[in-house]
């Protein structure tokens, strides 16, 4: 008989004490596979400027970013860095106009804001790593600059 009246397997080994070792080491597989990987140490972290950009923000939105400011990613609560530098300029979408024509239209009330951010994080071919969340070029994402919140994409890591 494979489990004898007492519960062991082959009269040697409990069927609940295998049971306990393929859960602890089930666990341990699980907590390797989400979080082995996302610890960034200072030995392979180094300084990036990542560049973000936004269109059609409102002005007095805009207007409150500053340099020294904390860049923040709102909706995967990182502290990505510091703003360096804070570039404004006339807010704008691409419309279609009468003719079909695909053509930039300046927006009053409207910024477009490009920032540029001084953070640590690991650099990859896919992107940079910081405070366990990766971004890419071209990622939207939703960030809070200091007291304002805005969405828009990863121009640049460098």
């Amino acid at each position: 008989m494979i489990i004898d009246e007492k519960g062991r397997l082959f009269g040697k080994v409990s069927v609940v004490d295998i049971f306990i070792i393929l859960v602890v080491i089930g666990g341990a597989v699980f907590a390797v596979r989400t979080f082995g990987n996302k610890t960034i140490t200072e030995s392979t972290s180094r300084d990036i400027v990542l560049t973000f950009f936004a269109e059609d923000v409102y002005d007095f939105v805009a207007e409150n970013i500053s340099e020294g400011d904390m860049f923040q990613d709102e909706i995967n609560d990182v502290n990505v860095g510091r703003i360096k530098k804070v570039t404004l300029s006339d807010g704008y979408k691409y419309v279609q106009n009468k003719d079909n024509e695909i053509v930039k239209a300046y927006m009053e009330g409207r910024k477009y804001v490009e920032v540029a951010v001084d953070a640590k994080g690991q650099v990859n071919q896919n992107g940079v790593l910081i405070g366990g969340r990766h971004y890419e070029v071209g990622s939207y994402v939703t960030m809070r600059l200091g007291s304002s919140k805005i969405s828009g994409v990863i121009a640049s890591v460098e």
